[in-house]
């Protein structure tokens, strides 16, 4: 009895316990939640004279606190709204109903018609159009009657590429060609048509090459020829060595055959016709591209290309590098008794065939080495000059061809001939930053180039400047660029430029000097003539005239 009289106590004191809880968790404050906008799901009304509608507002955040609506109208004459948002259509007309709440409000139109006016057809204003490219037209359609109900209206275009048209009537010309636009009355679905044509002030051409050098898109105004731009090229050399005689690696060996309207290359086309249109034109090209021959394999390219060229009595080749080689292993006469030419290009940049052991790098005794664009010869070479000459040996310089950086001691030069008849012709190119220190007793004469015997010089481009001849030796003859050995030479410059070359000589006697070009005629019983002032490309320079007038003087 005790037991269940403390139960029930106990019950009950829990429950009075529990309801006093509830009552204070509901007694206390929730949060507010504000509105953050109002809108209304009808975007507008379309009623007719005594026609009601609901119109129904929304919250963000849906689960605002406030939710009491405010709605108004302007225009009572025309239809009402009470305050739970039921419009009624009183008159014809149009008016705005506003939904506020919290200081935030939103609109919807309201359009009051006293009776249903069917729509009758649509017509547009040009059944043909013609636009430029680029431009932006807006097309206006007339809904019939004009007090239809309902003139809404919806627009398509045949070719959006063509001419694209926006659900307002913007009209976008986008490129050549022709398009249907149509617009069509949401009531009864009646249509309009107009044909468009996109046209242009001025057309573009393309230009496809199928591999060769590419060429920009080109502008054509309307009413104009296409000019014929500059043939591409195709067929790039890779590095080795080629038949041939070939100037740039890049320009490739493949024949350029003309330009095409068509991919399959059938109907050439014609630069003497007035341009109507955008087109690609399609390049032809006749031949193969050209492959290397193929060498032994050897320690290094230029050695392997040599061996090949020596190999064969006569022949012209090209020997293209697209890397630097140094010391190449080539040792003793190049070409004695053969008419082979050999000529050494660079791809993509210059390239540098460099000596750093002492020796000469080519002695050339026959055919010609011609050293082209993206060349450059450099090196440290002992008491060897970089380059010999003898027999009938020629050496050429071209245009971007380079020798510098030469260092030398001894009696060497950079280039010198030695016997026979050789030649060497700069046609351009550079010979420029060389230094050659003489400190041998045994030396005779020091020079940038040093010529002996029948040997032949043509200076006819290029720059020789800014070389270095140094000697500590009595008594003997410097020269800074041109040493000319005996009269039986035969030196001529009718071109290119001598400037900036020095030579000095350190010791007590000074010997024979000259800053440019020396004749050192020793042994003949005629006194040393010089040029010591720059010459420039006009600036004519024989050794058989060193007579009054010219640029020679006599050495004291």
């Amino acid at each position: 009895m005790t037991d269940k009289l403390f139960s029930g106590i106990c019950a009950g004191v829990a429950a009075v316990v529990w309801t006093f809880l509830l009552n204070v968790a509901c007694t206390q404050e929730q949060p507010e939640i504000a509105v953050e906008s109002v809108a209304i799901e009808e975007e507008g009304l379309t009623l007719f004279i005594g026609d009601s509608q609901q119109l129904h507002a929304v919250f963000t955040p849906d689960n605002a606190s406030t939710r009491s609506i405010s709605w108004s109208i302007d225009r009572e004459d025309v239809a009402t709204v009470n305050e739970h948002g039921l419009v009624t259509a009183v008159a014809k007309g149009e008016a705005e109903v506003t939904a506020a709440v919290s200081g935030k409000t939103a609109t919807c139109k309201v359009s009051v018609y006293d009776n249903i006016v069917s729509v009758t057809g649509v017509t547009l204003p040009d059944k043909n159009l013609t636009v430029n490219r680029d431009e932006v037209r807006t097309l206006v359609a007339t809904v019939e009657p004009a007090d239809a109900t309902n003139k809404t209206v919806s627009w398509t275009s045949s070719d959006p590429a063509v001419a694209f048209i926006s659900q307002e009537g913007e009209l976008h010309a986008l490129q050549l060609g022709k398009a249907v636009i149509t617009v069509t009355t949401e009531d009864g679905e009646f249509t309009a048509t107009c044909d468009v044509t996109v046209d242009a002030s001025e057309y573009t051409v393309t230009f496809e090459t199928d591999g060769g050098t590419a060429i920009a898109p080109v502008t054509v105004k309307k009413g104009d020829m296409l000019q014929r731009p500059a043939d591409p090229q195709k067929g790039g050399l890779d590095e080795g060595l080629y038949e041939g005689t070939i100037s740039d690696p890049e320009s490739g060996t493949v024949a350029f055959a003309g330009w095409y309207t068509d991919p399959e290359l059938q109907n050439e086309y014609d630069f003497s016709t007035v341009l109507a249109s955008d087109m690609t034109l399609y390049a032809k090209w006749d031949g193969e591209v050209q492959s290397p021959i193929e060498l032994s394999d050897d320690t290094d390219i230029v050695n392997a290309a040599l061996a090949y060229c020596n190999g064969h009595q006569s022949g012209e080749y090209t020997l293209v590098l697209a890397s630097d080689v140094a010391n190449p292993a080539w040792s003793g006469r190049l070409f004695e008794g053969k008419e082979v030419s050999l000529t050494v290009i660079g791809k993509g940049e210059e390239r540098t065939v460099s000596r750093t052991v002492s020796g000469i790098m080519f002695e050339i005794w026959g055919g010609t080495l011609t050293i082209g664009s993206n060349i450059r010869l450099t090196g440290n070479t002992g008491g060897s000059s970089l380059i010999e000459l003898n027999g009938s040996g020629t050496f050429v310089m071209l245009d971007g061809s380079k020798i510098s950086g030469v260092e030398a001691t001894g009696e060497a030069s950079v280039l010198r001939s030695q016997s026979g008849q050789a030649t060497f012709t700069m046609k351009g190119g550079e010979i420029s930053g060389n230094l050659l220190e003489a400190d041998q007793n045994t030396l005779s004469r020091a020079a940038t180039m040093s010529f002996h015997w029948n040997s032949y010089v043509n200076i006819e481009g290029g720059v020789i400047c800014d070389n270095r001849v140094v000697s500590t030796v009595d008594n003997q003859a410097l020269a800074g660029a041109i040493l000319i050995r005996h009269n039986y030479a035969n030196f001529n410059k009718t071109g290119g430029e001598l400037k900036g070359n020095t030579a000095e000589c350190t010791a007590i006697s000074k010997g024979v000097i000259a800053q440019e070009v020396l004749l050192y005629n020793d042994g003949a019983g005629q006194p040393p003539m010089k040029v010591d002032a720059d010459l420039g490309p006009d600036d004519d320079l024989s050794n058989k005239n060193t007579g009054a007038g010219t640029p020679w003087v006599a050495v004291e």
